[in-house]
């Protein structure tokens, strides 16, 4: 944000965001099928414990690594059994994801 930046032009970019991630959300059909308005992070929880290659690259590739990263280590510590369950998929599929991004980022 510069200092030129009007309230409306954020206003702007934060519902545009949030347009995103409802279209990303819906490309995702039945991820927190009890709660259709869930927040970004159930949505991220539910993929990760519920791994699939495809629905974490596309978050990934829409919220970085890193916050993928952020989320599996919170639910390793907050649902340990949960993420027990999930884990051999879930950090290979994120590993795959990383060593790829790396690639990219080598010029591979």
């Amino acid at each position: 944000m510069t200092p030129d930046t009007t309230t409306d032009q954020v206003t702007l970019t934060q519902g545009h965001a949030s347009h995103s991630n409802e279209s990303l959300w819906e490309s995702m059909p039945g991820l927190v099928w009890s709660n259709p308005n869930a927040s970004d992070a159930a949505h991220i929880a539910a993929a990760l414990l519920n791994p699939r290659f495809l629905q974490l690259l596309a978050i990934a590739e829409h919220f970085g690594t890193a916050r993928l990263q952020e989320a599996w280590g919170t639910l390793l510590e907050e649902s340990p059994e949960e993420a027990k369950r999930a884990a051999p998929q879930t950090e290979r599929i994120l590993a795959n994801i990383l060593e790829g991004e790396h690639l990219a980022h080598a010029g591979n």
